[in-house]
Order: structure tokens, then sequence, then C-alpha cells
């Protein structure tokens, strides 16, 4: 592997000698980390449905003295996602980060989505995620290390009407679903010492603050917003 640049500000994180696939690379966000990744010194792989537009955003950043490829190929299909990671072993021979970053959308109400249509965000959107995690991790173990990372949304705990599907593909394994909070009592400290059977200081400073009379709450200081004019 030849020796490239690093952006100056991302001098202090070394990755120099490490090999990262980016998926959904080739613009937008996806396009922004491979560059970052770059900068640190990783030779970063351009991931993306269209061929040019890969190889053109990888030619911008080896413009910048950055080391890129493109790897063009569409995650949602099995058979060249598995060509594109022998790709990998054989030009590269290693991996040692994967950015699962790539996603679809299609805004739709569940009974306007056709099966079709859900099926192909769910393996667009998750599916794939987890078939480029168990290649990549396949290869990190076999190496000793690596890092996978997962670019999730804010839609995965939310619900949106009209857009159905794209929050139940994101609500990834990682990602936690809000529970509703369980009641809980008031936790005291021990009212007794083991030992000596006497109220312990802890349990005397506590009881006097709960016997205390409260003042009433004062109302919020807050500004308020000032009405537009």
């Amino acid at each position: 592997m030849t020796d490239m640049n690093t952006l100056p500000y991302l001098r202090n994180f070394e990755l120099g000698g490490q090999v990262a696939l980016v998926t959904g690379s080739a613009r937008g966000l996806g396009f922004c980390i491979a560059r970052a990744l770059a900068g640190c010194g990783a030779r970063v792989l351009i991931n993306g449905r269209n061929a040019a537009a890969a190889q053109a955003a990888a030619d911008t950043l080896k413009r910048d003295g950055l080391d890129a490829h493109a790897l063009a190929f569409d995650v949602s299909d099995d058979a060249a996602l598995q060509a594109a990671f022998g790709r990998i072993d054989a030009e590269h021979g290693r991996l040692d980060i994967l950015v699962n970053n790539v996603g679809a959308r299609n805004r739709k109400t569940l009974a306007a989505a056709t099966p079709a249509e859900i099926r192909d965000l769910i393996d667009t959107d998750l599916v794939a995620g987890m078939l480029l995690a168990k290649f990549a991790a396949e290869r990190m173990v076999r190496q000793g290390a690596g890092r996978l990372i997962a670019i999730t949304s804010v839609v995965g705990e939310l619900a949106r009407s009209g857009d159905a599907v794209y929050p139940a593909a994101m609500a990834s394994p990682a990602t936690p679903l809000p529970r509703a909070p369980s009641p809980r009592k008031p936790t005291r400290p021990w009212s007794r010492t083991r030992s000596s059977g006497r109220a312990s200081p802890r349990a005397t400073r506590w009881a006097a603050g709960a016997n205390r009379k409260r003042s009433p709450a004062r109302p919020c200081s807050w500004p308020r917003a000032r009405p537009r004019t």
C-alpha cells in the first residue's frame, strides 16, 4: 500500500495501512465520511450503484492526494455483494473498517406500498447491512481486529404519518426501542446500621430533610419567545 497524504486536521486519528469500505459514498454524507477516513490515512473504497459516480468521487479524493478506489456494486444484490468482497480480498488483501451508510426511502403509507416496494426497502436498509457486516466480520476475525460502523436514523425511533416502512427498516437491533418508564418507589437509605442497630447518620439526615417544610414552587423564570411581527 503506497503512502498517501493525510489532511492536517485529522492527523491525530492515525489509520495508516487500514482499508475502509463506505457504502453509499459517491456523494453526500457517505462521501464526507470517506474523505475523513482517507484524511486519517486509510485507503477508502468508494461504493455506489453508479460506477461512473463512484469513480468520479474516488478521483476527487485522489486529486487531494488521498488513497481512494471505486468499488461499485448494489448492496441489495447478493451475488454482486459477494463478488465485491472477492475483489477486496484480491486487490487490497484486508478490510479493517466497514461503514454501513447506504439507505433508501420511499415515503408511502403501508396501505399504498406494494409488497415489492416493502421488500426492496427492507432488503436495502436492513438485510444488506447485516450481510455486509457478516462478510466484513469474517475477514476482521481472521485479521484479529476491525470496526463495524452503522449509520442509522432518528426516524427508527419515531412513527411518521405517510412513511411506514422506512422507520421499521431503520429500527435495527442496535437501536434501543423506547420503553414506558416503570413506576419506582423512592429509595431510602438504611434506617439502622447493621452492627449496632442505631440509626445511621445518613438515615437521620434523610429523615430531617423529609420532614422539613418545603417552600412553594416558583414559576419558571425562562423568558418567553416574543411573537413575530
